[in-house]
């Protein structure tokens, strides 16, 4: 091994334990962090190989985080794969409602990926695993407040996005609504 790899390896065994800690504010299930952190460290050596990394411990949890992220990624979209297979063996034709809900589905999809990671994370921790921002907070390592404006910024955009895609909802507190628009007498709307 050589001085510039053994840098790398020094450091890896040393920010271990923290590397772990921040896998698993990442919702990483514990059986998954030791590939993980052998991919992480592999990747590692392989880029040093190319050009000589100068903090390694940086690296290590960017690489890492990187890992994640694309593992997540690739989960949804197995995930939409499995609906989408379960949707097409139905025996039944699919309704026109069925049909706007599924599209209406995939124009939210779209919206959720054209958020920051923080934002769409923030949104699923939320309403797919039912969280609360305090424990969202935590999981990801800021603050509350910083959460909260994360979900509501994220919120906006998917409504705005979905919005000019003719999908008028709108988020109510916990729950989703249709919008309605009734017109006044002066050609103004009122919601």
């Amino acid at each position: 091994m050589s001085g510039k790899d053994n840098k790398i390896t020094n450091a890896f065994v040393e920010y271990r334990d923290v590397l772990v800690r921040a896998l698993l504010r990442l919702s990483v299930r514990p059986s998954d962090v030791d590939d993980i952190l052998q991919e992480t460290l592999a990747r590692t050596l392989e880029a040093n190989e190319q050009k000589r990394i100068d903090h390694p411990k940086s690296y290590l949890f960017t690489v890492s985080r990187n890992i994640v992220f694309r593992d997540q990624k690739r989960q949804s979209r197995e995930i939409q794969w499995e609906i989408d297979e379960a949707v097409l063996e139905s025996n039944d034709a699919p309704t026109d409602r069925e049909i706007y809900y599924r599209q209406m589905l995939e124009a939210f999809w779209k919206a959720m990926d054209s958020l920051p990671q923080n934002h769409r994370r923030a949104i699923l921790l939320r309403r797919i695993y039912g969280l609360s921002h305090k424990q969202i907070a935590k999981k990801m390592g800021l603050s509350v407040n910083t959460v909260e404006k994360y979900f509501a910024k994220g919120i906006k955009r998917c409504q705005d996005v979905m919005s000019r895609r003719g999908y008028g909802v709108e988020f109510v507190g916990e729950r989703t609504v249709k919008r309605s628009h009734k017109v006044d007498g002066k050609g103004g709307s009122n919601e």
